[in-house]
């Protein structure tokens, strides 16, 4: 018995199963499968079976299990503190919203913003060292050192997420306040200090290389959660 968190072994064996149903069944279009059994056609000398499953299971993790994972913990994090649950609830059921929730309806609504920000920062989809390679010539960091190129650098969101220089004190709770204009803050000061943490956020990576599906996550996972606190008394 295998001791630790559970594997992602039930993806390999769901993605190997609907290739060789593919391929039992014949190709057809529509799908990403049916997309990348035409690259395997077209450069057999790049791509092969077990590159196609690699690209299935980005599909089948990135596109569920990192998003399932933030729902989750926001309605772990939600519960676990009362009194954000019901300001929550009180947003929510104050703004007739359609159900399911419609993202024209929910997009302005500052403290479900807040509640989706920082459950994705506290508990970021990816606890991984998102590594990259020195270009050649290396590289420069701010505080003057130097790397190599060909080394392999990275950062691990979980790390990141937790800087109390950018998100202020106690990053290890939920706080969603953190992502409002406090009492007395200017709209600049405020304005100024979301843009620093929300650029710092490492929960999709950054840059040319940021998480692809970002966009629809949030989308699935602001709906869901509107959806269930305004319908439901949860505890």
């Amino acid at each position: 018995m295998r001791i630790g968190p559970p594997t992602f072994l039930w993806a390999n064996i769901f993605s190997l199963e609907q290739l060789h149903r593919r391929y039992q069944e014949g190709n057809h279009d529509g799908d990403f499968l049916s997309k990348f059994l035409e690259l395997k056609q077209k450069n057999p000398e790049l791509v092969d079976d077990n590159t196609v499953i690699l690209w299935l299971l980005s599909n089948v993790l990135a596109g569920s299990d990192s998003t399932a994972g933030t729902m989750c913990a926001t309605i772990y994090y939600v519960l676990k503190n009362p009194g954000v649950c019901q300001r929550l609830c009180d947003e929510l059921r104050g703004a007739n919203l359609s159900s399911p929730a419609q993202w024209k309806e929910i997009k302005a609504l500052k403290y479900l913003e807040a509640v989706m920000r920082e459950s994705m920062r506290i508990n970021p989809g990816v606890g991984l060292m998102l590594e990259r390679i020195v270009p050649k010539g290396g590289h420069t960091l701010p505080d003057g050192r130097f790397v190599p190129e060909g080394t392999t650098v990275g950062m691990n969101p979980w790390v990141i997420n937790r800087n109390e220089t950018v998100f202020g004190a106690n990053t290890h709770e939920f706080i969603p306040e953190r992502w409002l204009q406090n009492p007395g803050e200017t709209e600049e000061a405020y304005q100024a200090r979301f843009s620093k943490m929300k650029s710092t956020d490492f929960t999709f990576g950054a840059g040319s290389r940021a998480c692809l599906g970002r966009y629809l996550s949030q989308l699935e996972s602001f709906k869901l959660i509107a959806t269930l606190f305004n319908t439901f008394d949860v505890s």
